[in-house]
């Protein structure tokens, strides 16, 4: 009988070429006399703490951190952190509104690339863009309960073109984003304004007559008034106050009511201190700087194309200011921030817009709290206190920017398994064998797509389930 030979490993059998199962395994070539075979090893599932430790369990619960960040954290704190201003020490007396500018809903038709890539991708973007518009409305109304929402015009993105169906399709977004108020007690108050976008402006004059028609329709008058409060809040149709711009119809319905607000002619208006809402911004001499919160060149430039322009002419600027007498007005129309004071009584403030697909990096909400009057008290030189107060929404764009840059570096993570010890010990000894290399990175690509798929079906439905929670 031949003695049993001790368990030992050989010069010889180092130098034996290494199987392709040996680098699965990962374990040296063993000699047993003349035959060659690996060790017998029981397979040890090792506990959940060190199954967490691994490559993928630590990414896994790091993008499930990152998601809900992403998708939920940031918001509530953005809009937690909003503060309304504070003017008097009796705040339930003082009239809070949120303004909302240009929402603007993005469709199929406001890029041309959008229109040319079928249906899908519109429908995608329209999702995304809606869902960043519907989860801050929802939680500006659960955090903050404003007493009224102005929203300042330009609702839709392509309200000239849209047909009677594709309209009807465009009201139901624009309901689903900022008429379902699940995130309210009690409803809260919405007054419209129609922009250039919703209307048109210098175009056909029975096309926009006919898109007034159906604005109003869906959202009410063009011009109107309203009191809260002891302070008068009028809302105007900047895109029809010139005649040689407007549908004369509509020109005239909207000179009627500003003459209908002359203090001389109606003398018991003049007792009610005066806010107004117009959707072009007034008239300023070019180069006027908008203040510090604005973000792209200091001051709105004077300039006009097919259906817009960027503010109004100096006479009819003039015209208003003088009929209405406002202490304060506020805009949209040009998607960022902007401050201008027309007179010693009379201060502007234009509302950047609330979506992050139209043009602004930085989506914004306004908080304006205005001194109440309670009381009523008469007087025609009385001027409540206002202040404004900007709230700059999650910037949606670098979130998203963020979760790709985070995959990429997640899948060269993945590829070096850095937390795998005996793996890099293991590809350190083979490096000089350009065969067996080959068949590990193949064997470990191969691998790691299947992980990254699985793991990938769990963060999906992750994050689809944050996404309905948020909305």
């Amino acid at each position: 009988d031949t003695p049993d030979l001790p368990l030992r490993r050989t010069k010889s059998n180092m130098k034996r070429k290494t199987s392709y199962q040996d680098l699965i395994e990962m374990h040296p070539t063993i000699e047993y006399g003349n035959a060659l075979e690996p060790p017998n090893k029981q397979k040890v599932h090792p506990p959940l703490w060190q199954s967490v430790l691994t490559t993928y369990g630590a990414l896994f619960l790091f993008w499930i951190l990152v998601l809900v960040t992403g998708e939920y954290l940031i918001f509530h704190y953005t809009m937690a952190t909003c503060k309304w201003p504070t003017i008097s020490q009796n705040p339930e007396d003082d009239i809070r509104l949120a303004l909302v500018g240009d929402p603007q809903l993005t469709d199929r038709y406001s890029y041309k690339w959008l229109a040319a890539s079928g249906l899908l991708l519109p429908g995608i973007v329209e999702f995304y863009s809606d869902m960043y518009m519907r989860k801050n409305f929802q939680l500006l109304q659960a955090y903050h309960q404003p007493n009224a929402v102005f929203i300042l015009g330009d609702l839709f993105d392509s309200a000239k073109v849209l047909n009677e169906d594709e309209y009807r399709k465009e009201y139901e977004r624009f309901n689903w984003v900022f008429r379902d108020q699940i995130g309210s007690p009690t409803p809260i108050p919405q007054y419209y304004l129609s922009g250039n976008h919703d209307i048109g402006y210098d175009i056909d004059p029975y096309h926009q007559k006919m898109l007034a028609q159906r604005f109003k329709k869906h959202f009410g008058e063009l011009n109107y008034e309203i009191t809260m409060n002891g302070i008068s809040f009028v809302v105007i149709s900047a895109t029809t106050t010139n005649v040689q711009t407007s549908n004369y119809e509509l020109y005239y319905e909207t000179e009627t009511f500003l003459r209908s607000m002359d203090p001389s002619v109606a003398n018991n208006r003049a007792v009610l201190p005066r806010v107004l809402f117009h959707h072009i911004p007034l008239y300023r001499p070019e180069g006027t700087d908008c203040g510090e919160l604005r973000g792209r060149s200091r001051y709105i430039k004077d300039r006009e194309g097919y259906s817009y322009r960027n503010m109004l002419d100096n006479a009819t600027t003039q015209k208003i200011l003088n009929l209405i007498r406002p202490f304060l007005t506020f805009s949209g129309d040009d998607h960022d921030q902007c401050k201008v004071k027309h007179s010693n009584t009379t201060t502007e403030y234009t509302i950047g817009t609330f979506s992050w697909l139209q043009g602004n990096s930085y989506p914004s909400i306004a908080f304006v709290t205005i001194e109440g009057n309670p009381s009523l008290r008469e007087g025609k030189n009385w001027q409540p206190q206002a202040k404004v107060e900007i709230c700059f929404l999650p910037q949606q764009r670098k979130i998203y920017l963020f979760y790709i840059v985070l995959f990429i570096f997640s899948l060269i993570f993945i590829l070096f398994d850095p937390l795998n010890q005996e793996r890099r010990r293991s590809s350190v000894r083979i490096l000089a064998k350009k065969t067996e290399m080959c068949r590990l990175l193949i064997f470990r690509i191969r691998t790691v797509l299947g992980k990254v798929l699985i793991y990938s079906g769990y963060l999906c439905l992750i994050y689809f389930l944050l996404v309905w929670l948020a909305v």
